[in-house]
């Protein structure tokens, strides 16, 4: 977590603790004290909760065993993020997260995001709309069947 966490927040937090009583805390610079997660804004808190899920996920890979997971599925991770937080982010996914996964969706109505990804599947109304792969067709769509 303390790995995940500043890359995430741009280096403002660094630092978390977790109560007896399950409460978070994270580090303030600012305030110079450990403070409850919902003091913070939406946003941080959305992203300090993130955090929390892929230290989490990280974890619990079965590495030991020499066995990698095949993916990992990120809902809107982005959503609540400004630009350098969303940055921060995606470079994550580039860097240890795609070294202990093999594949990631990421799942976003952010646009701008299509340069980051190998394939990106545009849906709508719940179909799929085009399929567009920059390995295999330098992104060419790709033809869905009905």
């Amino acid at each position: 977590m303390s790995q995940i966490l500043p890359v995430i927040t741009s280096g403002r937090y660094k630092a978390v603790q977790l109560e007896d009583d399950y409460t978070v805390r994270v580090f303030d610079p600012e305030a110079g004290e450990f403070r409850p997660k919902e003091v913070f804004s939406g946003g941080t808190e959305d992203q300090l909760l993130l955090a929390m899920r892929l230290a989490f996920a990280l974890a619990l890979i079965p590495q030991a065993k020499g066995r990698n997971p095949e993916f990992l599925f990120l809902d809107e991770p982005l959503g609540s993020s400004d630009k350098v937080r969303r940055e921060g982010i995606l470079a994550l996914m580039h860097g240890e997260l795609s070294q202990n996964f093999k594949q990631i969706f990421l799942i976003s109505h952010v646009g701008d995001l299509e340069v980051e990804a190998d394939t990106v599947i545009e849906m709508e109304n719940g179909a799929v709309r085009e399929v567009v792969s920059r390995k295999s067709s330098l992104l060419q769509p790709i033809e869905i069947p009905a």
